[in-house]
C-alpha cells in the first residue's frame, strides 16, 4: 500500500508544479541588433523561474499588428490581438529603443508589457540602460523580466496615493513617481513615501500587500504665514528719519545765514555764514531720505515715508497705496 500512496503524492506535486508553471510567449521588437540577445536573456530568465516559454506563441502578422497598436499608443488594441491570436496564457511584448550616448556608447530603453489572455489588466514596466554594454543590457533585461513576471503572477500590490491639497510631488523609496493623485505597482512590504508641496514635506510608511491595493491620503500642514516685516522696517526707517532731520537742519542753517548788507554802515563785526553748511547738510539729508525710501520699498511696496521741500521749510509725511 505504501507504493501507491507515494505515487499519488508525487503525481499531486507534479500537477501543482505544472499548474504554477505559466506558459508564456516572448516577443521582442525595436532595435534589430538587440532583439536576439534580449529574446535569449528574457527566455532564459523565465525558464529559470518556473515559466514555460512557448516559441511562436503568436503569429508574425499579429505581431506586426501589435507594433502598429503601440505606434499609436493604443494598449487596448494590442490586448485585443492577444485575446484573439495568442496560443499561450500570457504574452510578454518588449520594445527596445537605442540612442547614441557619449563617445561611442549607446543608451537603451526597454519597455515591456505582460498580457494575460482573456484578462483586462495589462502590466507595463520600463528599464533604462545608460552607456549600455552587453553585460549591463543582460542585467536590465533580467530586471524587466522579473518585474513583468511578478506583475503577471500577481506577486505585487498596487498603491493609490492622494494628498490634501492635491498636486504634491511624490517619491517612493527615494524615487520620484509623479504627483498626487498617483497610482502604481509595488513589491509587497514596507515603503517610505515622501510627499512635497512647496516648502512642505511629509514622510509616511506604506505597507503593500500582494494582490491588494493600498490607499492612503497624506494631509499636508497649512502653509506657514510669511514672516512679519516689522523688524525689517527698522533700518530704512532710521535712515529716512535721519535724512529728514538733516534736511530740516540744513533748511534752518540756510534760513539763519547772514549775508553782508551793502547799505549798512558800519558793517557788523561778525556774520553768521551758515548757508554753505546748510546746503551740504540738506543735500546729505536728501540723499539719506532717498536711500531710506529705496530700502523701504524693497521691504514693503504698499507704504513709504515722503519728504517735500518748500521755500523756507520742509514737509515730512507718509504715503500708502490702497
Amino acid at each position: 500500500m505504501r507504493i501507491p500512496l507515494v505515487l499519488l503524492i508525487l503525481v499531486a506535486l507534479a500537477t501543482a508544479a505544472r499548474a504554477d508553471n505559466v506558459e508564456v510567449g516572448v516577443v521582442v521588437t525595436g532595435e534589430p541588433a538587440l532583439q536576439p540577445q534580449l529574446v535569449a536573456e528574457i527566455e532564459t530568465w523565465f525558464h529559470g523561474h518556473e515559466l514555460t516559454v512557448i516559441p511562436g506563441a503568436i503569429d508574425p502578422e499579429s505581431i506586426n499588428a501589435m507594433i502598429d497598436c503601440f505606434v499609436v499608443e493604443d494598449v487596448g488594441c494590442a490586448r485585443k490581438i492577444v485575446d484573439e491570436h495568442a496560443k499561450t496564457a500570457a504574452i510578454v511584448f518588449v520594445r527596445a529603443d537605442a540612442s547614441p550616448g557619449p563617445g561611442n556608447s549607446r543608451d537603451v530603453t526597454l519597455t515591456g508589457y505582460w498580457f494575460d489572455k482573456g484578462q483586462s489588466n495589462v502590466f507595463d514596466e520600463k528599464r533604462t540602460c545608460e552607456k549600455c554594454t552587453d553585460e549591463k543590457a543582460r542585467q536590465v533585461a533580467d530586471g524587466l523580466a522579473a518585474a513583468l513576471a511578478a506583475a503577471g503572477r500577481h506577486e505585487i500590490g498596487r498603491f493609490h496615493l492622494t494628498s490634501s491639497p492635491a498636486g504634491a510631488r511624490v517619491a517612493i523609496d527615494g524615487k520620484p513617481v509623479g504627483a498626487t493623485p498617483s497610482d502604481g505597482d509595488l513589491a509587497p512590504g514596507d515603503h517610505e513615501v515622501e510627499v512635497t508641496l512647496g516648502a512642505r514635506t511629509v514622510k509616511r510608511m506604506m505597507t503593500i500587500r500582494r494582490g491588494e491595493t493600498t490607499s492612503i491620503d497624506v494631509p499636508l500642514p497649512a502653509e506657514a504665514p510669511p514672516p512679519s516685516s516689522r523688524g525689517s522696517h527698522l533700518v530704512p526707517g532710521v535712515v529716512i528719519g535721519g535724512g529728514a532731520v538733516a534736511v530740516v537742519a540744513g533748511i534752518v542753517l540756510v534760513a539763519v545765514n547772514q549775508d553782508p548788507d551793502p547799505h549798512a554802515n558800519p558793517q557788523p563785526a561778525t556774520l553768521r555764514d551758515t548757508k554753505t553748511g546748510g546746503y551740504v547738510l540738506g543735500g546729505l539729508g536728501v540723499v539719506g531720505v532717498a536711500a531710506g525710501v529705496y530700502l523701504w520699498m524693497h521691504v514693503s511696496a504698499d507704504s513709504a515715508p515722503t519728504v517735500a521741500l518748500e521755500h523756507g521749510g520742509a514737509i515730512v509725511g507718509w504715503t500708502r497705496s490702497f
